[in-house]
Formats: structure tokens, C-alpha cells, sequence
């Protein structure tokens, strides 16, 4: 099992895409936006160019999301990293409103591997997000007897699972994403995305808990004033999280 395991890694993580970019978010006339654009098509390497600008960058909430996917295990890796640093994600809207400049419409998108992006953020927003069934490339299926191709796509799949499931993701949308042959993709409807969009249920009721009341008048708080009670703890949070990777990545004297 185990080696079976190590090849499947080895055949996700084979790729011959151009890596996706991180930028700033950009508006139509060249301003920047809070957050950090990742455009393009995920692939192996693309972790430690994602850990490198969240780290060194300020304002980097939201993450924007505008890729038509990728590399499984890569995109894992940056959703555990989104959700370790607490960070929200937005998907593109169907009209383009609301969303940075993409240099490529085809990546105005999140579909398949960025779907474990957008699952990860805290708090999620938008519309345009596509599942399908994760899958071994066809050359390396081709290469292997039917007993091994099953086992392996039943690791991958397996995997997603976990992972997914540990993000939040309602089990009827993991099911729906095993059932989806890997050569199509198929559009989250409003009610699936309402099911995922906002905050995560446990970050949902702390900040309902925390932002019920004006703690001086103890009167409760209109609905700017709970905005901007989730706006300061969230970023509390957030440069705490940041803090502690910092301090975990950082190299160790012997």
C-alpha cells in the first residue's frame, strides 16, 4: 500500500503546465486591491511561490481565486495553508463584477483542483466554481494493469475526501464530486453555493458570540457594527496565525 501510495503522489505531481502566478488584485485601471490573485493552472511548486508572497505581503485577505485547475496534491497543500492562516477566498462572479483583472478570461474560473482552494477559506464568496472527480493522468493510467489503475484512482479519491471533509464541504457536494466523470465539469447552482458561501460554521457563531452586543452600551450592534467587529477579530487572527507559521518556518539553529 505504501508504495502504491508514493506512486500516486508521483503521478499527480507530474505536470508539464505553466505554473499559476500570485499577484496583487488588480482593478480595471491598474489599482491594486487588498489580497493576492492566483490566475493560471496549478502545478507542482506553486506552494512555496504562494507561501512566499502571503508571508512577505501585507493585506493579503481575500485570496481571489481565477484558475481552471490543476495539480490535486498541490492545491491541497495552498488550502492548507488558507485555512491555517485563516483567510477568506472569493471565486469569480458570472458577470465579472466584484473581482480583480485576470490577463486570461479561460482562467476566469475555479474549477477542479481550485475547488480545494475554495473550499478551504474561512469565509467564502462567489459563483463560478466547477467540480469533478479528482483522476491520475491518462498516460500514467494507461501504463498500469486494471487492479492498480482502480486502486490508485480509489486513493485519489479517497483523498479528496478527507480533505474535503475536513474543510466543511457538505457531504452530498463530496459525493456529487466522486460521481462526476473527470472529462466533465459541472457547475456548483446557487443552492450548492449557498451551502458553502460565507463563513465556516465554527467561525460563524464565535463571531455571532463575540459581535451580538456593543460591549460599552451592551445595546446590540446594527449590521455595520457586527461587520466591523468581524473585520477587527478576523484580522487579529489572522496576523496571529501568520505569527505562528512565521515562527515554525523560520530556520533553526543547531
Amino acid at each position: 500500500m505504501r508504495s502504491l501510495l508514493t506512486f500516486l503522489f508521483i503521478a499527480l505531481l507530474t505536470s508539464t503546465a505553466n505554473t499559476a502566478t500570485f499577484t496583487l488584485g488588480k482593478v480595471g485601471n491598474g489599482r491594486n486591491i487588498a489580497g493576492i490573485l492566483i490566475e493560471g493552472e496549478i502545478v507542482p511548486g506553486d506552494f512555496a511561490k504562494f507561501e512566499s508572497e502571503v508571508l512577505r505581503r501585507q493585506n493579503i485577505d481575500p485570496i481571489w481565486l481565477a484558475s481552471p485547475g490543476g495539480d490535486m496534491i498541490e492545491a491541497m497543500k495552498i488550502g492548507e495553508l488558507i485555512r491555517e492562516l485563516k483567510l477568506s477566498v472569493w471565486a469569480p462572479s458570472k458577470n465579472g463584477l466584484l473581482f480583480p483583472a485576470v490577463s486570461n478570461r479561460a482562467n476566469a474560473v475555479c474549477a477542479s483542483a481550485c475547488f480545494y482552494l475554495y473550499a478551504a477559506g474561512v469565509q467564502r464568496r462567489g459563483e463560478v466554481v466547477g467540480i469533478h472527480r479528482p483522476y491520475l493522468p491518462q498516460a500514467t493510467l494507461a501504463a498500469m494493469e486494471l487492479d492498480a489503475a482502480a486502486q490508485a484512482q480509489s486513493v485519489a479519491l479517497g483523498i479528496s475526501r478527507e480533505f474535503l471533509t475536513r474543510a466543511g464541504v457538505p457531504q452530498s457536494i463530496i459525493e456529487h464530486i466522486a460521481s462526476i466523470a473527470s472529462n466533465q465539469i459541472v457547475w456548483l447552482t446557487a443552492d450548492e453555493l449557498s451551502s458553502l458561501n460565507g463563513f465556516i460554521p465554527e467561525f460563524d457563531e464565535w463571531f455571532k458570540a463575540k459581535c451580538a452586543k456593543d460591549p460599552k452600551t451592551h445595546l446590540p450592534l446594527t449590521m455595520v457594527g457586527r461587520f466591523e467587529c468581524q473585520s477587527k477579530l478576523l484580522e487579529s487572527e489572522q496576523a496571529a496565525a501568520k505569527f505562528r507559521w512565521l515562527l515554525r518556518s523560520a530556520p533553526r539553529s543547531e
